[in-house]
């Protein structure tokens, strides 16, 4: 379990330090602001993307991912192929609760959509790189040390 946690740090401190600085290309020096409707209709897009958001629901959903690979490394026969389908699966889903969030904004879902890539690119390959292919079967070293001839034998 440990070495997946620190790809899965190093992917999420990289993820985020992008995603803020793709939320500040956006705004500063393009002039675009990010702004999200709470409803989901298009009707009201008014409340504005702060400055932190990147960074903390970067921060944020990939703690869940953490307890996701966590998961799949306990519960699963092949940790890699399960965490590939699930985060690509995942990451495809993302776009849409972004796509109604940002509804009449179009600029905000695209700004957004490329934080979220930023972020699966960032940490879906690094914890990729350290899990298993196939887990190995537990062997009970009680039993392996018993099969083990003695020095009688002989």
């Amino acid at each position: 379990m440990k070495s997946i946690f620190t790809p899965l740090v190093i992917g999420t401190l990289i993820a985020a330090a992008v995603n803020s600085a793709l939320y500040f290309v956006a705004t500063e020096l393009l002039g675009h602001e990010l702004f999200v409707d709470p409803d989901g209709v298009g009707a009201n897009p008014g409340l504005a993307v702060s400055a932190l958001a990147p960074a903390m629901l970067t921060v944020f959903f990939t703690i869940i991912g953490g307890v996701v690979v966590a998961a799949i490394a306990l519960a699963t026969k092949n940790p890699r192929n399960s965490w590939r389908f699930l985060t690509l699966v995942g990451l495809a889903l993302s776009f849409a609760p972004t796509g109604f969030a940002s509804v009449g904004v179009g600029s905000t879902f695209l700004w957004l959509s490329a934080m979220h890539v930023v972020a699966g690119a960032a940490v879906i390959p690094l914890v990729d790189r350290v899990l298993p292919e196939e887990k190995t079967p537990e062997v009970d070293t009680e039993k392996a040390a018993s099969d083990l001839p003695s020095g009688d034998d002989a």
